[in-house]
């Protein structure tokens, strides 16, 4: 039985891209048909299981959707954590946002940037257990956040608690003047995700996520690459044997 889709993925279609590295381009008119296509199978997931799978095939380039993000394909600077992201997400924590760290480089803005390595998103409670066990003993040793929340666990915070600083852009003149362009680490609220994701989901999906342990991992130093992905690639393949 085909699921009906939900009135805005044709809205949707005018906005989402197709990222490359020198531009973002429109969607051809058979990549708009395969859009539509790979929409559906999603809306037919139910359960983490089947968003993880979703979520690798999509990594490396097997569909072309992915809820709540507006292009097809991850960006260019994901493309050498794609094996490492796939196989996590294959092995039950589903991933929903990641980023390499890249050293003080000067960007596009003529701000100097600088990024830690990190990944947050979703699993079941087995594999919480299983990603605390990899994790959290190696957090001093390797130098890395490891948060992972109980479902409608949000905790009460001051602005800032539990915050990570994973990409600040600076004023290479002036190093004080600065701001933060991402930030991992405080879990959403369940409100929060059905927001994300209501319409774009299934109901027994968006419950799925709603009711989900959430799981933030994150390098400490900025511009390192060689902890958190290494072990992360290492966790998947124990799961996956």
């Amino acid at each position: 039985m085909t699921a009906t889709l939900p009135a805005w993925i044709t809205g949707a279609l005018d906005g989402t891209v197709v990222r490359t590295e020198d531009r973002d381009r429109p969607l051809t008119p058979a990549e708009r048909a395969q859009y539509r296509a790979d929409a559906a199978t999603w809306y037919q997931a139910a359960s983490l299981r089947s968003l993880g799978l979703l979520t690798a095939d999509w990594l490396e380039g097997r569909n072309l959707y992915l809820p709540a993000y507006g292009a097809t394909c991850p960006d260019p600077e994901t493309r050498d954590l794609i094996p490492t992201l796939a196989a996590a997400n294959r092995a039950g924590y589903v991933t929903d946002c990641s980023q390499p760290g890249h050293a003080p480089t000067l960007g596009y803005n003529g701000r100097l940037w600088r990024q830690l390595a990190a990944v947050s998103g979703y699993c079941d409670e087995r594999t919480a257990a299983s990603l605390h066990e990899a994790f959290a003993p190696r957090a001093v040793e390797h130098g890395l956040y490891v948060y992972i929340w109980a479902p409608g666990r949000k905790p009460r915070r001051t602005r800032g608690q539990y915050e990570i600083p994973a990409t600040i852009h600076a004023d290479p003149h002036d190093p004080g003047d600065q701001w933060l362009s991402t930030v991992f680490g405080p879990p959403l609220s369940c409100r929060e995700v059905r927001s994300i994701y209501r319409g774009a989901l299934s109901r027994p999906a968006v419950k799925a996520l709603a009711g989900a342990w959430q799981v933030t991992l994150a390098d400490t130093e900025y511009g390192r690459n060689d902890r958190l992905w290494p072990l992360l690639a290492e966790w998947a393949a124990g799961e996956a044997a």
